[in-house]
């Protein structure tokens, strides 16, 4: 057998291929048979597609911020799940009239599940997505699409609308607490003015202009009273010193036991009031003096049991009425005097109380005020985020926020998408000549046969001297 491991020349290849001919052509025709066959036999699956273009919104976001500010992506994916879920799809079956010969002996449940195979959506950047459909009818295949390219539309209007709505509400619904919390802050604030209005922070100044005034009254009283209280005394002395009685006559007059200690006791009781108003009842002296006119009042009941009451006619002394009646006013005003330094006295410890108050007041109000500030600083952003809402609401209402729109509409399609003609039939080209070339090649290496002067030469390792060329009968 010849050794054919060396490559052929071209030329060598074409005359191969020539001679070779018919094991190159009959297994192209039947490729091409096949081909044509296996297309007509399978059954023809059509695809429609459209492209959906996701349009901005029409009002520049600088005067209108939109609610809905999910990528398209995420919305995209949302949109798609809610398009093939099962009530979507059954309506869609029902209402297109698709697979009927399905669904005369196949569950709804598997034709649902056949038609999510059938659907599917691309995304062709940030900006735009396709949607296709297959399926044997190209009309049906045409009008199923554009049912999914209207749903698309309609369903990201709708949850743009909803998405715009529940953000309303919920700012509304928030708002209204803020709302509530903010009134009933100011009711608090308003109450606890009320109870602590002397102690409030502004009434500091007032306050304290107030208390010193009382206390600058308060000091002259007390320098009245010291002044009152030594004429007081002095009257007191200048009393004690003089006869209480004066006799009209003297050389008639009856000296009884009881006219010695009635000048006693009326001379005690004088010192007693005297004293009363400089020491307490507990002093000594006051209690001395108390016991000495109890005595003189024992001893006189006693004189007058045993001694016969001795009638005369006795007379005030005049300075002593001046005195007593002098006395009597210093009294009065010092009584007077006592009193409003009294109620002065407790106007003071009211106002130091408000003062001591005033500075646990504040802080508490300023707790209050501080919340109550925070209150309605979120009050406000929720009251601005609510009327750019509303305006979202509105935009999204009348169809101006973003949209899809469809921009290349699905038309009908002529060609299958499977069997693909365009596909199938180079293949089988390509099979039916690779198939051929490969048994031409296997023959050309099964002949032992020299076919040209060089293979002679390169076998028997002697030179040619002459070759016979092929003669063709005729």
């Amino acid at each position: 057998m010849m050794d054919k491991e060396e490559v052929f020349p071209i030329r060598e290849y074409l005359d191969t291929a020539i001679r070779r001919k018919w094991f190159i052509i009959i297994p192209f025709i039947l490729s091409l048979i096949l081909t044509t066959g296996l297309y007509w036999k399978l059954p023809k699956i059509y695809r429609s597609d459209t492209l959906i273009l996701v349009l901005p919104q029409k009002v520049p976001q600088d005067y209108v911020k939109p609610t809905v500010t999910t990528p398209i992506q995420y919305r995209l994916k949302t949109i798609t799940e809610e398009i093939l879920s099962r009530t979507r799809l059954e309506t869609i079956i029902n209402e297109l009239n698709l697979y009927p010969e399905l669904r005369k002996t196949t569950p709804i449940e598997q034709i649902i599940a056949k038609m999510r195979k059938d659907i599917e959506i691309k995304e062709k950047g940030e900006s735009s997505f396709r949607i296709y459909y297959q399926g044997k009818d190209p009309e049906t295949v045409r009008r199923v699409t554009s049912k999914l390219a209207s749903l698309f539309i309609e369903e990201n209007l709708k949850t743009r609308q909803q998405q715009a709505q529940i953000t309303t509400d919920f700012l509304s619904h928030e708002l209204a607490l803020v709302e509530k919390k903010l009134k009933q802050q100011e009711k608090a604030i308003t109450a606890f003015k009320s109870k602590h209005i002397e102690s409030l922070p502004e009434q500091r100044e007032s306050n304290l202009a107030m208390l010193r005034q009382l206390c600058e009254r308060r000091q002259t009283i007390m320098e009245r009273i010291n002044i009152a209280e030594n004429q007081k005394t002095f009257l007191q002395h200048q009393l004690a010193s003089l006869d209480r009685f004066v006799y009209p006559d003297t050389e008639n007059q009856v000296i009884t036991p009881n006219s010695s200690v009635q000048s006693q006791l009326v001379a005690a009781q004088n010192q007693l009031l005297a004293l009363k108003n400089i020491y307490t009842d507990n002093h000594i002296e006051i209690r001395k003096l108390k016991e000495k006119i109890n005595q003189l009042k024992k001893q006189l009941e006693s004189n007058n049991k045993e001694n016969q009451e001795i009638q005369q006619v006795q007379m005030l002394n005049p300075r002593v009425l001046e005195l007593k009646s002098q006395l009597m006013t210093i009294n009065m005003e010092v009584k007077r005097l006592k009193e409003e330094e009294v109620k002065l006295k407790k106007q003071i410890s009211i106002y130091e109380k408000r003062l001591e108050q005033t500075p646990h007041v504040e802080l508490q109000l300023a707790d209050l005020t501080r919340d109550y500030n925070n209150t309605k600083r979120f009050y406000e952003e929720l009251l601005q985020k609510k009327m750019h809402a509303k305006q979202a609401e509105n935009l999204e209402r009348r169809q101006q926020g973003e949209q899809f729109r469809i921009l290349d509409p699905p038309v009908l399609p002529k060609i299958p998408y499977k069997p693909n003609p365009y596909r199938l039939f180079p293949i089988g080209i390509f099979l039916g000549l690779g198939c051929g070339f490969g048994l031409a090649f296997v023959v050309e290496m099964l002949d032992n046969s020299f076919r040209n002067p060089k293979e002679v030469e390169e076998y028997l390792g002697i030179p040619v001297l002459a070759s016979i060329p092929v003669i063709k009968k005729k």
